[in-house]
């Protein structure tokens, strides 16, 4: 059967469109940086997809919404609700996701269309033109393409872990700045009764000095530790607002959301006990066995081993040829030819080699990488370690140094009850009292920050009013919000 050269070229520009409109692909972009800053100012602890974030969380459900008051886990939660890292994190996750399915792509099928037209006319030819289609099937032998999808695999293993790491910064960062703005509002409340206690002392002295009964020098002295007492009491209201700032910014929204918002104190005494075995309390082979087996970065660097691994057994099966079917379908002034090739690919030698010995020698790299990052860990839980018992003895010290000073003031106020101390004396013990209830805070301070350093450490939380939620690869706020 003959076929006219007119239906052969509407048969070949229809297939020629059909490739087209078939390759042709779109992507949206919905994102506006104007439209981000607007969502960042508008958020609030009150949002409901918050409440219905915090409910999945909650053994119990929310009995009242908006919430008046917040512990440090309902912050955590809403830090993992609506924290910029994590979004960064779950993004690279999807990158490293979609890499996954292009590594699963099989290689493009390819087509070569050459019109020829035959200018000179021959007897018994119907048609000038020539129609010559020439396809090509590559089939990657060796294994290549499990490779590449088992090394695609691994690094997005170590994107999902880098989501752990990003929650536990998030979480670390906003108990630091919980913790800090409890304390400072503790020492704002002791520096208040110094100062007020400081003004009542110069008060007395300045009528002893009426009377002749003080020296000019001590007015002065009085005076300056008054003033003194005053500026680091506005030193520290300052710290306080800028700690709450630093609570806002470690949940991911605006100071405003916070203002009407009451944190709930955190039981700062409640910590740890350092034992040598597990059954008496936390022991530091536990500590380190969490640490070396459940640290994030530690496994993201393992998954990011085995993918160099599969990177080498990738280059490694590139040696062997690949495989390339090539049938053919011409139309040749008139008549219909068909043929079928067959042949392989061999890789460039000088390539192979050298790219082989590269992928073995960047899986070397992360395998010293992993090792040198055990022994940065190691080292970590050791020093936090010696530092927080270190920090416990300063903490029971500065304790003993309070209820020494308690009952040096309790035998002053007998005194002055017995007529033998005035009120001044009564002044200047409650003043050395409230010294060392603020060296206690100090303490305190210290011993909170070695702990958040023990705990970021092992990555894991060591007391239960610290316990860290549950989160997801997906992010659980709609679209802009």
């Amino acid at each position: 059967m003959r076929i006219s050269y007119r239906q052969t070229t509407l048969q070949m520009i229809g297939c020629f469109l059909v490739l087209v409109v078939a390759i042709g692909t779109t992507y949206a972009d919905n994102w506006h940086p104007l439209q981000s800053d607007t969502t960042f100012v508008m958020r609030t602890l009150e949002n409901e997809g918050l409440k219905s974030f915090m409910s999945s969380q909650e053994e119990q459900p929310l009995v009242e919404w908006p919430l008046s008051a917040w512990t440090l886990p309902q912050l955590t939660e809403a830090a993992f609700y609506y924290h910029p890292d994590l979004d960064v994190a779950r993004a690279r996750l999807l990158t490293s996701q979609a890499a996954v399915r292009t590594a699963s792509a099989r290689p493009n099928l390819y087509a070569q269309f050459t019109p020829q037209y035959l200018t000179s006319r021959v007897t018994g030819v119907t048609s000038p033109w020539t129609f010559p289609l020439i396809t090509g099937i590559p089939i990657e032998t060796a294994g290549k393409r499990k490779h590449r999808i088992h090394q695609a695999e691994h690094l997005s293993d170590s994107a999902r872990w880098g989501i752990a790491q990003a929650a536990w910064r998030v979480r670390s960062r906003l108990r630091v700045s919980v913790i800090s703005q409890q304390i400072l509002t503790q020492q704002e409340v002791l520096l208040e009764g110094q100062w007020a206690l400081q003004q009542q002392r110069v008060a007395l002295l300045q009528r002893r000095y009426e009377v002749g009964e003080a020296a000019d020098a001590e007015v002065i002295t009085a005076q300056l530790a008054a003033q003194q007492a005053a500026v680091t009491l506005e030193d520290i209201k300052r710290q306080r607002q800028q700690a709450m700032a630093q609570v806002a910014n470690a949940v991911g929204v605006p100071l405003e959301a916070l203002q009407a918002t009451t944190l709930l104190p955190i039981n700062l005494d409640e910590r740890p006990i350092i034992a040598n075995n597990s059954q008496e309390g936390v022991s530091q082979a536990f500590l380190l066995g969490e640490a070396l087996h459940h640290r994030a970065d530690l496994m993201a660097l393992m998954a990011d081993y085995q993918a160099s691994h599969e990177a080498l057994k990738l280059e490694i099966a590139k040696k062997y040829p690949d495989i390339r079917l090539g049938p053919a379908y011409t139309w040749d002034k008139g008549h219909q030819l068909w043929a079928a090739a067959s042949y392989l690919v061999f890789p460039s030698y000088y390539q192979s080699g050298p790219m082989i010995h590269e992928m073995g020698a960047r899986q070397h790299e992360v395998a010293t990488r992993f090792e040198a990052l055990q022994a940065q860990v190691v080292g970590e839980v050791e020093r936090a370690l010696v530092g927080y018992e270190n920090a416990l003895k300063g903490l029971e010290a500065s304790a003993l140094a309070v209820t020494l000073q308690e009952q040096h003031h309790q035998t002053v106020q007998r005194q002055l009850d017995e007529g033998e101390v005035d009120r001044l004396a009564l002044i200047t013990s409650q003043l050395e009292v409230g010294m060392t209830q603020l060296g206690y805070l100090n303490a305190m301070t210290l011993m909170q920050q070695s702990l958040g350093l023990l705990e970021d450490a092992v990555q894991q939380p060591l007391t239960p009013q610290s316990a860290l939620p549950s989160f997801s690869d997906q992010s659980p706020r709609a679209p802009h919000e």
